[in-house]
């Protein structure tokens, strides 16, 4: 059993069109086309049983037609395999009463991208959405670190959520990336000892493969690609291996060779499972139906 909880897809008439800019601008390929058949394609190739959407709501005014995309994503997730949470923007001052018609809807979590939203995370915006967010009972996704497609943007990096977490701690906040894309030395600082969790998309190998990277160098010189095995162990095990997700970031990444990368990493039996799909059931709420 395997639930990859970090995707994306995009409506089939403008997917061809949004992967190619953002990986013109991220300097990232993509391994699928960006639609959702696409994804279930992937997933019976590598044996994912669920996958989890993530989509952003990239200005105040995308929520409506992003949570209507996705609400009809979900109801097809039994016969799919494909979930997807909802989104909202910082700057929707009608947050209470999206996240209630998200919650009617049966919505189990919602993501936010502080760089994409251009907001940082421990802007009260954020505290307010998220305060009520887990007040609902959602899970809360955040991108955690920095951003390929923009050099130094700072807006989610630990530090950062660790004074949102001097505010509020939600119970159910997954960080993306293990904590802090490009900045994992401070995960361990600031945010291991906290209550969190985290999913492993973009951890344990390059967003680009190293033979690729023009005259041998990283694009993103200066941050770090990926964590090695033996300190993503290690972090796994401070924070706990049954707070830990696997996740893929698909299409940015091949579902198939993160898995390979988890698989590889030398967590043993009983963690792998944890990680690859015990976690996830559990807080989707699918253990009975599914474990």
């Amino acid at each position: 059993m395997i639930i990859d909880m970090h995707t994306h897809s995009f409506p089939e008439r403008i997917s061809s069109q949004v992967l190619k800019k953002l990986s013109r601008s991220s300097n990232a390929p993509y391994y699928l086309d960006g639609t959702n058949t696409d994804l279930e394609k992937s997933m019976r190739q590598f044996g994912i049983d669920y996958s989890v959407l993530m989509p952003i709501a990239t200005n105040p005014g995308q929520y409506q037609t992003i949570n209507r995309v996705a609400e009809s994503i979900n109801e097809r997730w039994q016969e799919t395999g494909i979930l997807s949470f909802g989104s909202l923007h910082p700057d929707n001052d009608n947050y209470k009463e999206i996240l209630k018609d998200l919650s009617l809807r049966g919505f189990k979590g919602i993501k936010l991208h502080p760089v994409y939203q251009n907001t940082c995370i421990d802007d009260i915006r954020y505290l307010h959405i998220i305060d009520y967010a887990a007040e609902l009972g959602f899970i809360i996704m955040v991108h955690a670190g920095y951003d390929i497609g923009f050099p130094g943007a700072d807006s989610s990096v630990p530090s950062r959520i660790h004074r949102l977490l001097q505010s509020v701690i939600p119970d159910k906040l997954i960080l993306a990336h293990m904590g802090g894309w490009g900045d994992w030395d401070t995960v361990e600082e600031y945010l291991l000892d906290y209550p969190i969790y985290l999913d492993m998309s973009f951890s344990l190998m390059p967003i680009k493969p190293v033979s690729e990277w023009p005259n041998g160098k990283s694009p993103w010189e200066g941050i770090p690609q990926f964590l090695s095995p033996e300190d993503f162990c290690r972090m796994t095990r401070h924070l706990g291996a049954d707070r830990v997700f696997f996740g893929s970031d698909s299409p940015w990444s091949s579902q198939g060779k993160s898995a390979a990368s988890l698989r590889e990493s030398g967590l043993d039996d009983a963690e792998l499972e944890l990680v690859f799909y015990k976690n996830a059931a559990k807080i989707l709420g699918l253990s009975d139906s599914i474990v």
